[in-house]
């Protein structure tokens, strides 16, 4: 009988020695790769940019540091088979800045993102982080005051700001018959402009007979046009002498 205890005692320790053995050598893998954190993940929609605080150090192996960026995946566990942005070698403490467009996001939905690093013993990855896009963000935002000035010039005054990167394509005005533009009758087009500008525009580009016109500022980038609020005028000519138009309240 004793025998058998000392027996199954010897069993018990080898088998508890062989989980501590194993422990050990995951420690070790670890130990062997770059120590790697993501703080935080800010997204500015208006440039499209997404900015990381990040930190990767050699870790206890002190191997150099071969390649360390940022892995992206609609997955929560993006790794570097899927898309991932390099940028660089070496160790780094700092807030990294990276385009939207460098990720193909081009679409609403949730992403997931994690810092990588890749020393001579493998790969290791921060804890994950996600961002939430929405369809809204990728639409431009304009804001636009159409005026008159001389008795047939419009003046309109138009901020324009791109989200996520998004290029305008174009901007200006159009006239129609309807308070939505359903038909579009005359089209000025502005160019690819963002900021803050003013057009000053002879009624004549946006009407050719007497009537009354509703005027729509418009912004266009790659996916969709979006309208302003249409003003309306009333064209008209004044004792044979010339074109001449006013607003819907003068």
């Amino acid at each position: 009988m004793k025998v058998f205890s000392s027996v199954l005692v010897s069993l018990v320790l080898i088998i508890l020695a062989s989980g501590f053995s194993g422990c050990d050598k995951n420690n070790e893998f670890e130990s062997a790769l770059p120590d790697v954190s993501l703080e935080t993940i800010d997204f500015y929609k208006e440039s499209g940019q997404i900015n990381f605080d990040a930190k990767i150090e050699k870790g206890l192996s002190e191997k150099e540091i071969i390649e360390y960026g940022i892995c992206k995946a609609s997955n929560p566990e993006p790794s570097t088979t899927d898309k991932k942005i390099v940028l660089g070698t070496g160790t780094a403490d700092q807030k990294i800045s990276t385009e939207i467009a460098d990720y193909d996001i081009t679409g609403p939905g949730r992403y997931y993102f994690r810092l990588y690093a890749t020393n001579e013993n493998g790969t290791n990855y921060s804890d994950v982080e996600y961002l939430d896009v929405s369809e809204r963000d990728f639409i431009p935002e304009f804001v636009a005051t159409i005026s008159k000035t001389g008795i047939h010039i419009l003046r309109c005054q138009m901020s324009v700001y791109q989200n996520c990167g998004s290029q305008i394509v174009e901007c200006g005005l159009v006239s129609s018959y309807y308070t939505t533009p359903e038909d579009i009758l005359y089209t000025k087009n502005f160019g690819p402009r963002t900021g803050i500008f003013v057009e000053e525009v002879s009624f004549n580009e946006l009407a050719n007979t007497p009537g009354y016109y509703y005027i729509n500022a418009f912004v266009q980038n790659q996916d969709t046009i979006i309208y302003g609020n249409a003003v309306m005028f009333e064209y008209f000519y004044k004792n044979g002498t010339g074109n001449f138009i006013k607003l819907e309240d003068e």
